[in-house]
């Protein structure tokens, strides 16, 4: 059986719910301008890396021009509301390259990488936007960096199953790995990176548990608890 990380998530969650095909709003999906905010910094990560320089405001600026407007005369959105679009994202482009993730500290070593790992009877879909490793201290740390993710607190990025089984995906690699979620919604004025750590030893009992779930989407588990239930309605349930 083939699965993404949502679907390990969604049956942690509630079994029930992902039974019934309720996994969509547990991970809002990015809006038109954060997708392609997204693409912007991913490609002038992507630019940099090929030209051997660093990552400028500039790079991703330019990205996002090539990107945004043809997407937005399609639109039929007038010039001045395009170019105020822009004015709000350059001051996220700023926001982006003040942290050290973007500087000469750190060198990129995988952008948008897409992997599988076998869990179980189970084919698991695992990708990741951008890999780091520092350079000058923690050098055995390989830093996973996540555009797609919003709205998370430092807690729920520590526990989330979707996001742990992104970082299982590399446990052979044998580093300790810091998970950054970067946040590009819309309504913040600037981004919001939160950060999870976990050593090689804390990814070998995480592996435990996503065998776990993983053999229980296999055997069609599914079962409620009420007790439990915040009434969310996921699952389409009233």
């Amino acid at each position: 059986m083939r699965l993404k990380t949502t679907d390990l998530m969604a049956f942690a969650y509630c079994p029930f719910m992902y039974q019934n095909g309720g996994t969509g709003e547990l991970v809002p999906p990015l809006s038109l301008k954060e997708s392609l905010l997204r693409e912007s910094i991913l490609g002038a990560e992507q630019r940099a890396l090929d030209q051997n320089s660093y990552l400028t405001t500039r790079k991703i600026g330019n990205i996002w021009e090539k990107l945004w407007w043809p997407v937005a005369s399609k639109l039929e959105l007038d010039p001045v509301s395009i170019e105020a679009v822009s004015v709000q994202m350059t001051r996220k482009f700023v926001d982006y390259c003040r942290y050290d993730i973007s500087g000469p500290g750190f060198e990129t070593v995988g952008i948008d990488v897409k992997s599988e790992i076998q869990l179980g009877r189970c084919i698991v879909q695992a990708e990741i936007d951008l890999i780091k490793v520092p350079l000058f201290k923690d050098r055995n740390t390989l830093v996973l960096i996540d555009f797609k993710r919003k709205n998370l607190k430092p807690s729920r990025v520590a526990n989330d199953i979707a996001i742990l089984t992104n970082m299982y995906a590399f446990r052979e690699l044998d580093r300790a790995i810091t998970y950054i979620t970067v946040d590009l919604s819309e309504n913040l004025k600037k981004m919001k990176m939160v950060s999870t750590y976990y050593e090689p030893k804390d990814l070998d009992k995480v592996g435990k548990t996503l065998n776990y779930l993983a053999e229980g989407i296999v055997k069609g588990i599914d079962y409620q608890y009420p007790w439990m239930c915040d009434r969310c309605n996921k699952c389409g349930r009233k």
